[in-house]
């Protein structure tokens, strides 16, 4: 289904009946990736379950700026009172946990549970090398707006990430998103929160969980052994068991 929010077409699906749950896909993703786990909380939890393409993702329309966590707080906030949600349990796969994270700090009242699922939001440590490519990268692009025929050129390989090469018009939104540190936010959530992690996820280190849960108070940490940055999908047996526990019927 599509809603505008905001101004943008916004691709959603919704399926169960029950308490609210709100699903935030990770970046480059979109809804169908969790789609697994909103039919597991549709059939084994009193759930009723709505899964966001966010923007610029899937079928919804892309940001005319570009956007910060903050931003997509405030799409999700929007997205919540055109569905006429009060209140609802988050659970946010890494992009989409910073965004859980930015929103639950925000707006303590209006979640009742937290679910972060390798989620994203503490900034690494850079080493020189990371911002060796930085700064060559704004050189090439400031040396093409000077001299037009190296708009073509082929120079500039692998400068940024994968997800940065792919991102196109979400470039600069990727680039506002990832230097944001959300530590400051975690001790903010009183709402008891589940972090659950992949013991090889390569993308956001099991460290991280290790950060969160130390500066969430009322959490606790789940690790999904033989599984990386999508433990969902890596051990969906072991994610199942360890959701449904804390999320069971779907009880305050």
């Amino acid at each position: 289904m599509k809603i505008n929010v905001n101004g943008l077409s916004t691709y959603y699906e919704v399926q169960g009946k029950g308490r609210p749950v709100v699903l935030l896909h990770g970046w480059a993703a979109d809804s169908g990736s969790l789609r697994a786990i909103s039919t597991l909380l549709k059939n084994a939890s009193k759930s009723k379950v709505y899964a966001i393409d966010l923007p610029g993702f899937g079928y919804s329309d892309t940001p005319p700026e570009d956007w910060d966590v903050v931003a997509y707080a405030d799409f999700l906030g929007a997205f919540l009172q055109c569905m006429d949600l009060e209140k609802v349990s988050l659970l946010g796969h890494s992009f989409g946990g910073r965004i859980a994270i930015k929103f639950t700090a925000q707006h303590p009242g209006r979640v009742e549970r937290l679910v972060l699922v390798d989620s994203a939001g503490i900034k690494p440590k850079r080493k020189a090398a990371y911002y060796y490519r930085v700064g060559l990268a704004k050189i090439l692009k400031f040396a093409r707006k000077i001299f037009p025929a190296l708009q073509n050129s082929k120079l500039n390989p692998n400068l940024g990430s994968a997800d940065y090469q792919k991102a196109g018009a979400l470039r600069g939104t990727m680039v506002k998103v990832v230097n944001e540190d959300l530590r400051p936010f975690l001790p903010l959530i009183q709402q008891p929160t589940l972090l659950i992690w992949g013991k090889n996820d390569q993308e956001t280190p099991l460290a991280d969980a290790f950060v969160m849960k130390e500066l969430i108070p009322n959490s606790s940490l789940e690790i999904i052994q033989n599984a990386g940055h999508f433990c969902f999908l890596d051990n969906f047996a072991a994610f199942q068991t360890i959701l449904l526990g804390f999320l069971g019927d779907n009880r305050p």
